[in-house]
């Protein structure tokens, strides 16, 4: 009876050690399960409407892009589009591989959402798409665009423990959480600017 109950035990610790080791653990904010940045933002004693013209401005100085906003409601207090963000930079870890002068992007394209109200407005961030690229590279590197859901949750990313493997999967992770948190920022600033007209 005695080594029932240890064999009934060793396989609850195993599937549940199974079970532990299947989660995965990364340092992006989830929404349903999905990659999701948000936040809610108070801003005293700015009404809707001003905060609607300082969040399309903030949109159209972020974005440049013609088509990037998609939806335009001031009625309801509502801008939606996908935004992109450009980073370049030269490697240190590919720096062996590609002729002097060269670099690599990465690139972030997102639906970017802002609502607003009376004296607060919301933004959310999601359907992220990260893209890696070595413009004009020798090292036959073509883009390479990911989804970010897709991409965290493939099991290959993760070691045994559940946490990310180091290289590309961490650092992916660290980089988007610095560009959203980075253009939230932004956005915090810009929403607490009082928007002046310039007298012509």
């Amino acid at each position: 009876m005695t080594n029932v109950k240890c064999v009934v035990a060793f396989v609850a610790m195993s599937i549940a050690g199974a079970l532990a080791a299947q989660e995965r653990h990364h340092l992006l904010p989830l929404v349903d399960g999905k990659i999701h940045f948000s936040e809610i933002v108070e801003v005293d004693g700015a009404d809707k409407d001003s905060l609607y013209s300082r969040a399309k401005l903030w949109f159209a100085s972020k974005f440049a892009s013609a088509d990037a906003l998609t939806l335009d409601d001031r009625q309801n207090g509502v801008l939606l589009g996908r935004g992109r963000v450009l980073v370049k930079e030269n490697e240190v870890g590919v720096r062996t591989l590609i002729s002097q002068g060269q670099y690599v992007e990465k690139t972030w394209d997102s639906v970017v959402k802002i609502q607003v109200k009376d004296g607060r407005y919301k933004v959310d961030f999601y359907d992220i798409v990260y893209t890696f690229s070595m413009p004009g590279n020798t090292v036959g590197h073509n883009p390479l665009p990911r989804n970010l859901d897709q991409l965290f949750a493939d099991r290959k990313m993760y070691k045994r423990d559940g946490t990310l493997k180091r290289g590309a999967p961490s650092n992916i992770s660290s980089w988007t959480n610095g560009v959203y948190t980075s253009m939230m920022s932004e956005l915090r600033e810009a929403m607490s600017v009082r928007v002046i007209l310039e007298d012509f």
